[in-house]
């Protein structure tokens, strides 16, 4: 079985956890975070203890050939940071991707390396889910979406058919994304809004039907 670690260790990194111990398909080794000290105790499953077992510095582990890493932060930037700052470290990253065994992939579904698809969701044909995603807990992603690298939808969200989302942005718990709707990169749509007109970059959605709130920076705190 390959090994796994992951970065992070807040509620999304144990939720990544959960999700692995159900498919078998890795060997959790740890957790990796720069904040805690090292053999801090993360979570405890079925008597079996998950702990922080280095650094981002100190990981060598990493580049094993057979030691995957998935990044367990929430937040899109902050992810596609720590994902940048991890390949300046380390050499030859093996990226895991985690799909729940309660999820429906439909055909001709791609998965780029990093993301995560947990319990409830659906991905039917013909959508491509870039890197480093996070696909949350009962989203229903249609036919032929495209979703950017590190762009995240948050629990019981839908998008309609040929939906694009682009780079880093998040959909908010229980949005609805109308059909052939462009979502720029960067950008929030605040939960239970309902998007039926394309929406601009770094710019904050609210509403039925959303409307531009505001503007906002890369880097400001949505989660």
């Amino acid at each position: 079985m390959k090994k796994i670690a992951i970065v992070g260790c807040g509620g999304h990194a144990r939720v990544i956890l959960s999700e692995i111990l159900k498919s078998n398909k890795y060997h959790v080794i740890g957790f990796i975070d720069e904040e805690k000290d090292i053999g801090t105790l993360i979570e405890k499953i079925d008597g079996v203890t998950y702990e922080v077992i280095a650094n981002l510095s100190n990981a060598s582990f990493l580049s094993n050939d057979d030691t995957h890493v998935i990044i367990g932060i929430g937040t899109n930037f902050t992810r596609m940071n720590v994902k940048e700052e991890i390949i300046k470290i380390h050499r030859n990253i093996k990226w895991g991707t985690v799909i729940s065994e309660d999820s429906v992939i439909n055909g001709n579904v791609h998965i780029g390396e990093g993301s995560v698809i947990l319990s409830g969701s659906i991905i039917n044909n013909g959508t491509i889910i870039g890197e480093h995603c996070i696909i949350g807990t009962n989203v229903s992603v249609d036919h032929d979406n495209t979703t950017e690298d590190f762009v995240s939808l948050g629990p019981r969200s839908v998008t309609a058919g040929n939906v694009k989302i682009s780079l880093c942005s998040h959909i908010g718990a229980s949005t609805t994304i109308n059909q052939n709707i462009v979502i720029g990169e960067h950008t929030i749509i605040g939960s239970k809004s309902l998007c039926t007109k394309n929406c601009d970059s770094n710019s904050i959605y609210l509403g039925i039907p959303a409307t531009k709130s505001r503007s906002r920076e890369l880097s400001e705190s949505y989660l």
